[in-house]
């Protein structure tokens, strides 16, 4: 396809970009992209970058929750796949003088390029997690690789698996993790934590494990049940899950058959996990695959012991007995057995929370803004 026109900015100004996500969370709250869309959008610098962000779908949820963060959202309302996106972003980049467009999800990514490149302008892809979808998104992403001018991946296994299933070219894919707020680098009041444990009816003396997550097929929890039913210490742990989804009525019943309701404590969704996590003898992410978990890192920079499983971003982010323990995915036995050693042996789990807390510290958000800063200008000024 022959570029129509290209928009240029004049050096005299910030390079504007449109950054444009299919959706910001599952129903009414925000899912992990979205999280970090509210924690980064008002980090960039505007004398350097002037980003716009834009929704094909959205809630007035969600969409208050940014504007009570100072963040306006552009909601385009159209179908999942509706060819009217591409209309409506060609003039959004006409009128709103777009130097580079950033784009996240399967929507945007195939719309916007599209967009982009009859516009004549460069297209950023970012890449959370591992899923390609069936066939007619893989043929998509293959036939629009070449109007990708950089890929973003949350980690190098998304970045490798984006140059196998994407056919996105390594030389132009940069790896930029995902960032924690400040916020969860300050602990939590020891009071308030106990306070909380009462509300919830979680005895003082009883370890408790937890896990923030959705309760989808791909995070695994029945394992995490099975796990906690394994686990043998007095008194026997307690299990706090911080989360919702498609798999609760399945999970709960799971409960039943262990015995383990009485002390599994499911909240739902949370805004604001921190105090939550806070309560956490041993934070674990057990999912099948996973791009990058930011859940896992804000635990490791609340101080928490972690327990994940070896898989995609997480071996990463996890160096077993250093910062954390990592389990081979889907077996009970092997994540039971993690689990009762950090209870049992508390000067190791807090060697391993003390060394994940100066990990995950450098994983902030102004490092994270500037490299995506400087990615939007190096594609502005390329040739």
């Amino acid at each position: 396809m022959e570029h129509a026109f290209k928009v240029a900015a004049p050096a005299s100004r910030p390079v504007r970009v449109l950054r444009v996500i299919d959706k910001l969370g599952h129903g009414d709250r925000l899912h992990g992209p979205g999280r970090m869309w509210l924690n980064t959008l008002n980090a960039f610098h505007g004398d350097r970058t002037d980003v716009i962000a834009c929704v094909l779908r959205t809630t007035p949820r969600i969409r208050g929750q940014f504007e009570e963060h100072g963040v306006a959202l552009r909601h385009l309302a159209h179908g999942r796949f509706s060819p009217w996106t591409v209309r409506t972003l060609c003039r959004l980049i006409r009128e709103e003088r777009i130097d580079v467009l950033h784009l996240h999800g399967f929507g945007a990514t195939t719309f916007g390029r599209i967009a982009a490149r009859i516009m004549g302008i460069p297209a950023i892809t970012h890449h959370h997690d591992m899923e390609f979808g069936p066939w007619y998104m893989r043929w998509i992403d293959r036939c629009l690789a070449p109007a990708t001018a950089r890929a973003i991946a949350v980690s190098e296994s998304v970045a490798e698996a984006c140059r196998v299933r994407r056919h996105l070219s390594r030389e132009r894919t940069v790896v930029v993790p995902n960032a924690v707020h400040a916020r969860w680098v300050v602990p939590e009041d020891p009071a308030r934590c106990r306070e909380r444990r009462r509300a919830l009816g979680i005895p003082l003396d009883a370890p408790l494990v937890g896990s923030v997550t959705r309760f989808h097929p791909v995070k695994d929890l029945p394992v995490l049940l099975q796990a906690v039913h394994r686990v043998r210490t007095t008194p026997p742990p307690h299990l706090l899950l911080v989360g919702d989804g498609p798999e609760r009525g399945a999970l709960e019943r799971t409960m039943r058959a262990l015995g383990i309701s009485a002390r599994t404590h499911c909240v739902g969704f949370q805004d604001d996990a921190r105090p939550y996590v806070a309560l956490m003898d041993v934070m674990v992410v057990c999912s099948l695959h996973e791009g990058f978990s930011t859940a896992l890192l804000e635990a490791m920079a609340l101080g928490r012991p972690v327990v994940a499983t070896a898989t995609g971003g997480m071996s990463e982010l996890v160096r077993d007995g250093r910062n954390g323990v990592l389990v081979p995915p889907h077996d009970p036995q092997r994540l039971a057995d993690a689990v009762q050693r950090l209870l049992e042996e508390p000067a190791l789990a807090s060697r391993l929370a003390a060394q994940a807390r100066r990990d995950a510290v450098s994983f902030t958000v102004s490092a994270h803004v500037e490299r995506i800063e400087n990615l939007y200008l190096q594609v502005h000024r390329a040739p």
